[in-house]
């Protein structure tokens, strides 16, 4: 077992090396202000005026109340739920079925759509040894639906993972380098901790490894990343370079940085001026367990959206 281990992690680590070295950079910056302006306006463009509508709805809420909070974390982080609660239930935004599925412990929203019988792409960054979800979002999308799934650790999670879809026994980032993640050991029993090991990026984990340009949900509870990851599906920065679309998001917000709350602010600065995606529900357990659903592209648009706006 120890051999296989061993022979495991040099595999991983050669694999992720050959492709530090051998694709392009992509975690450079994002491109100029002009390709965002142009993404920007394409936004508003393609997509139908009441489905633009209900976002300008929302977005002015969730502005005036969170806009003033921004040089304040800690009251901007002790806030947000109710605040993303009020605009919900106030706006346009209400005649949304926010469906789901339930793990063990939380509960993972996703919008269907009955009649778009096309194969989904759900993406899990952190399996934490559940996939209730999964499983259940399996018998409920269409037929051949495509499930990916990474975990640096490998054990119990590969056996898990793999009786719904592809398992990568691998840590996904913004940057393929080798650093700590912070991750939760099988002897620990529900505990975590930090480790130093191999982290792939997440444009080369979608672009060369799932091969997954669209995709229609991503689960991530992977730790930490969701800071540096959301934001990279900003507008005109790596996902847009790299021709990506997610159209519906769980992330778990966590408070594992010393200057969480300052990063947390700057996450939600973006998210704002981006204009791309709407946060419509959080559970807050010390962490925020956060829901977006990306208005910003059209074929998202179409297959989730359009439904509640006619």
């Amino acid at each position: 077992m120890a051999q296989f281990s061993v022979f495991l992690l040099l595999s991983v680590t050669l694999l992720c090396t050959f492709f530090l070295y051998n694709t392009t950079d992509w975690s450079k910056a994002a491109s100029s202000s002009i390709f965002e302006a142009s993404a920007l306006n394409k936004y508003k463009s393609d997509l139908p005026l009441e489905i633009n509508e209900a976002y300008d709805e929302w977005h002015k809420c969730m502005s005036d109340i969170l806009y003033p909070l921004l040089e304040n974390p800690e009251k901007l982080w002790s806030t947000f739920r109710d605040s993303v609660g009020i605009c919900r239930k106030q706006t346009v935004m209400k005649k949304l079925n926010l469906t789901g599925v339930k793990n063990k412990d939380e509960f993972k929203y996703h919008l269907y759509n009955t009649t778009d019988k096309t194969p989904s792409v759900v993406i899990t960054l952190g399996v934490g040894w559940d996939v209730l979800a999964e499983k259940t979002l399996k018998t409920l999308l269409p037929n051949g639906s495509l499930f990916f799934g990474a975990d640096p650790v490998y054990e119990t999670n590969d056996k898990l993972y793999s009786t719904v879809g592809t398992f990568f026994p691998i840590a996904v980032g913004n940057e393929t380098k080798v650093t700590k993640a912070f991750v939760m050991p099988k002897e620990l029993k529900g505990d975590y901790e930090f480790q130093t090991m191999v982290h792939i990026d997440v444009i080369t984990f979608l672009t060369k490894l799932t091969r997954t340009p669209f995709i229609d949900q991503f689960l991530m509870d992977n730790e930490g990343p969701e800071y540096d990851i959301i934001p990279m599906m900003g507008v005109g920065n790596e996902f847009d370079q790299n021709g990506l679309a997610v159209c519906q998001i769980n992330a778990e917000i966590h408070h594992i940085h010393e200057d969480f709350k300052e990063r947390f602010a700057s996450l939600i600065k973006k998210l704002l001026s981006d204009r791309r995606y709407a946060i419509l529900d959080v559970v807050s357990t010390g962490h925020h367990r956060t829901f977006l659903l990306n208005f910003g592209n059209k074929k998202c648009a179409e297959k989730y959206l359009a439904q509640f706006f006619r």
